[in-house]
């Protein structure tokens, strides 16, 4: 999946390039610049179209890299593992795959209901999931599907959560307003019992989320990760959660729900 997930990287420059440069000559052939002023400022739009050969150009030695690599998919269940890697997949909808640091792909958080009439908005601007209220799952590698999540609300987001079997198992509320500098949210059980204060910086993602009892529930910060992985992980950046190992199900079911969610906003600003 790691090596799949770069190819699609390729394969979505090529196409952004194509539908760039057929744009861009368009305009050309409409709007032909008449003087050294214009057709400077027509360069300018080389920059994307540079910013995407790059994109093109990492992608292929990453995958070329990887190709023959033998990583192959974890034994293990999300909700086993004390740390997950999240990268944004490269599709036209948002996607977040998850990985053991080792590589191996244990699974995805995927849209799992969209309204129609928000489709549109989604793949011309995937910052809009941050608004608009869907739902997403997360599906292991095997395909089984191990809980859901639902987000509503504009001032406030309320997302609540759903196991395996639909059963209500809990809700993270998050101020938006508040949340400018801060991330400011609170994580509730089934029966409404707050679990967690849910803190972190807006500006570069760090959280370390201890509960009531001192116990550590979960910790990332922006830019570490094991030199010794960045061998399969070739991007300059690399974002890896810890987590307890100490927790229940049902909890770890919630735990990597919000991380999910968290992750999924700020992949998609």
């Amino acid at each position: 999946m790691l090596q799949e997930m770069y190819k699609r990287r390729e394969k979505m420059g090529y196409i952004f390039l194509a539908i760039f440069i057929v744009v861009v000559l368009g305009y050309i052939l409409i709007w032909t610049p008449t003087g050294a002023k214009q057709w400077g400022e027509v360069s300018i739009i080389g920059l994307p179209v540079l910013f995407l050969i790059i994109i093109i150009i990492r992608s292929r030695i990453s995958y070329q890299k990887l190709k023959d690599v033998e990583i192959g998919i974890s034994q293990a269940s999300i909700l086993q593992l004390d740390h997950v890697v999240l990268k944004k997949d490269a599709s036209l909808l948002p996607r977040l795959l998850c990985f053991e640091k080792t590589g191996k792909y244990v699974g995805a958080f995927q849209l799992m209901h969209v309204s129609f009439w928000c489709y549109p908005l989604l793949i011309y601007n995937s910052s809009f999931i941050n608004w608009l209220p869907v739902k997403f799952a997360f599906i292991s590698n095997t395909g089984e599907l191990i809980f859901k999540l639902k987000r509503k609300g504009m001032k406030k987001t309320a997302v609540t959560y759903y196991d395996a079997s639909d059963n209500y198992i809990g809700s993270y509320i998050q101020e938006d307003f508040k949340s400018v500098l801060r991330l400011k949210g609170k994580l509730f059980d089934e029966k409404g019992k707050q679990m967690l204060f849910i803190d972190g910086s807006t500006m570069t993602g760090d959280f370390t989320w201890i509960d009531e009892h001192h116990h550590r529930w979960a910790y990332f910060y922006n830019g570490r990760f094991p030199h010794e992985y960045t061998t399969l992980f070739h991007d300059l950046n690399n974002d890896i959660v810890e987590v307890s190992d100490k927790l229940s199900q049902q909890y770890k079911q919630l735990l990597f729900g919000v991380i999910g969610f968290l992750f999924i906003q700020r992949t998609n600003k």
